[in-house]
């Protein structure tokens, strides 16, 4: 009996009195430091709206270019058909947000949206029509059609009569209200702007649109704030880094908080008036208060969790072997598949589903030992963590990615249905890695070589397509690396492949002889 009283005291009575006099602790210091950390929670609340405002623009303006870019695609195809370039036109109206596009030729002028003929030449922005860049996005405050200020999202066509396709996404106040809505979701006092990053103001969604914007945020809005915060805040903006400052607009005290809209050189200004901020924090002050209380519930509880304390071992110790396995299958800089996870769960798809028409893709990056290093070791795995970040959004998530090696990635995607899909898929792979870029600050474009087999048409097992896969890669480094090939060249015509090859004799030849 003894033992067991001192077992009880043990696993009961003692643990019960550490866990009440640690409650009366919490009780005495808990009010004294509630208020800084309710503060300090709702500032980075705001923060992080802020930061979710600018993504939310930034995923409508790529939404904008996607279509663009797939309607210069479908113009580039249809050898520039006039039904084809209007029903284009008509699509980005009726799917973007986009108020106007315009596809132009060479010479300045081109076909609107509207159905009008216009004359770019003298626009402000006429030098960027002759440009050979792909993609181009710049704002303006004159669209030189109908006069409104406009973020320009130009897609170059090639092989076609038509040059640029240039697509008009408003600026103004009502549209930036319509993914900013302060007004109606956090502050009713409170607005927003869109500024670049020098400042100055290209739209506002308040009462006061009309004062502000074409001002500079810096010098010309706000008010009450020392040179020091101004330039440590300008800084920050030009960065590229989220921030916040007080400051008096319009005679009117606020919590400014900025954060960036993607990559594409403005910035979302959320205002909160510091009165709307002091009564949200005061509610969550008293709200934090009221549930000291529940802690006496606890007390109360602390019987219950002792005794479900075994049930809980088990199911922890089933959730730990299965986090121990899914550790097992990940590669720790990427998180990602690894070797051993990859590799068996293909075999295993091809097992259960043999002879269903699959792909495999290796992956290897070019000149990663040059990566390392000129530009060290850090950044060599900055770029194999933001592949390993970006590589899967262009694939199912039932397809098979996985870092197999050093710097080599292995693709296998399931079931495509038809050959034609082995090209498509290709094709988005080799978009992929010509827009892929790690840094930032200075951008650094990552290319690799890249070799694509067949299942089952190439190797009826893993082994063997990896081994077609391996080859095709290897054709790609002879052909000087930066490419995609296929181990039978299916995706190139007669002529580009003996081009290829041309290529690879010309190589061939300036390699030094033994």
């Amino acid at each position: 009996m003894r033992e067991e009283w001192r077992r009880f005291i043990l696993q009961w009575i003692l643990p019960a009195g550490v866990f009440i006099i640690l409650i009366l602790f919490v009780f005495a210091s808990f009010s004294a430091s509630i208020k800084r950390d309710t503060s300090i929670t709702y500032e980075d609340t705001i923060t992080a709206v802020t930061k979710e405002y600018g993504t939310v623009m930034k995923n409508a303006i790529r939404s904008t270019t996607s279509v663009g870019m797939s309607m210069a695609m479908i113009i580039e195809k249809s050898n520039s058909a006039r039904h084809v370039v209007d029903a284009a036109l008509e699509a980005l109206s009726a799917n973007t947000d986009a108020y106007l596009s315009v596809i132009t030729t060479p010479n300045g002028k081109g076909i609107a949206s509207n159905g009008e003929t216009v004359d770019l030449n003298e626009s402000s922005y006429a030098s960027h029509l002759s440009s050979d860049l792909s993609l181009e996005r710049f704002y303006v405050e004159d669209d030189g059609v109908i006069g409104n200020s406009a973020y320009v999202i130009s897609v170059k066509i090639n092989g076609s009569v038509y040059n640029r396709l240039l697509i008009y996404y408003p600026m103004a106040g009502a549209n930036t209200r319509k993914y900013v809505p302060v007004e109606t979701e956090h502050d009713p006092m409170g607005y927003a702007m869109l500024i670049d990053v020098n400042g100055n103001v290209v739209s506002s969604t308040g009462s006061n649109e009309s004062l502000v914007v074409g001002k500079n945020l810096w010098t010309d809005v706000i008010t009450n704030v020392n040179v020091s915060t101004i330039t440590r805040n300008k800084t920050k903006v030009r960065s590229g880094t989220a921030g916040y400052l007080e400051a008096t607009i319009n005679n009117r005290d606020y919590v400014v908080h900025y954060a960036p809209v993607g990559n594409s050189d403005f910035f979302v200004v959320v205002n909160f008036t510091k009165s709307g901020i002091d009564k949200q924090e005061a509610r969550l002050y008293h709200d934090s208060i009221r549930r000291i209380g529940w802690c006496v519930a606890i007390v109360v509880l602390f019987i219950l969790v002792i005794t479900g304390i075994n049930i809980t071992r088990i199911f922890a110790s089933e959730r730990n072997s299965k986090e121990l396995s899914e550790k097992a299958d990940t590669d720790q800089l990427t998180g990602m598949k690894n070797k051993i996870a990859t590799e068996r769960e293909i075999k295993e798809y091809m097992e259960k589903y043999p002879g269903t028409l699959s792909m495999l893709f290796l992956i290897d990056i070019d000149n990663f030992k040059k990566i390392n290093d000129t530009m060290g070791h850090a950044f060599g795995d900055e770029v194999l963590r933001e592949l390993g970040k970006n590589i899967g959004v262009n694939f199912r998530v039932s397809d098979i990615i996985g870092r197999t090696g050093g710097d080599e990635f292995t693709i296998f995607l399931k079931n495509l249905k038809e050959d034609a899909n082995c090209i498509r898929e290709a094709q988005k792979l080799v978009y992929f890695f010509k827009h892929f870029q790690v840094g930032d600050y200075v951008k650094y474009s990552v290319t690799a070589s890249i070799g694509a087999a067949v299942y089952p048409e190439h190797g009826s097992d893993f082994e063997s397509l990896y081994k077609a896969a391996d080859s095709a890669v290897y054709k790609s480094k002879k052909r000087g690396k930066n490419q995609l090939s296929f181990v039978d060249d299916r995706d190139k015509t007669p002529e580009e492949i003996a081009e290829a090859d041309a290529h690879q004799i010309s190589l061939d030849r300036h390699l030094p002889q033994v």
